[in-house]
C-alpha cells in the first residue's frame, strides 16, 4: 500500500507542476475550448488563476503527503476540499458569467 501512496503523491505532483506551468505561460491543453474569440481572453484568465491556485494548492499537498508530516496531513485534507470547491465554484461561475456561450 505505502508504493501506491507513492506514486499517488508523485502523480498530484506532476498534476501540480502542470497546473502551475500551464497557468503562469497560458499554453496547454486547458486553454483549448470552443469558446467564441469574444470572450476567450476573459475565460483564459480565469483558467490562468484557477490553474495557479490549484497548482499551488496540489504541490503543497504532494509535499506535504512526501515528507509524511504528521501534523500537517489535516491541511492536506482541507487543501483537497478546497481544490474540489474552487472546481466546483468556477463550474458555477462560467455557467452564470458564460451560459449563453455554452452548449
Amino acid at each position: 500500500m505505502n508504493d501506491m501512496d507513492n506514486m499517488l503523491t508523485l502523480f498530484n505532483l506532476g498534476i501540480g507542476i502542470f497546473f502551475l506551468i500551464s497557468g503562469i505561460t497560458r499554453k496547454g491543453s486547458l486553454y483549448k475550448n470552443d469558446y467564441p474569440d469574444e470572450i476567450k481572453p476573459e475565460v483564459n484568465k480565469a483558467i490562468s488563476i484557477l490553474a495557479i491556485v490549484v497548482g499551488i494548492l496540489m504541490t503543497a499537498i504532494s509535499v506535504i503527503e512526501m515528507y509524511a508530516i504528521e501534523n500537517l496531513m489535516v491541511l492536506s485534507y482541507i487543501m483537497y476540499g478546497i481544490c474540489l470547491a474552487l472546481v466546483l465554484g468556477t463550474v458555477v461561475y462560467f455557467k452564470k458569467k458564460f451560459g449563453k456561450y455554452l452548449k
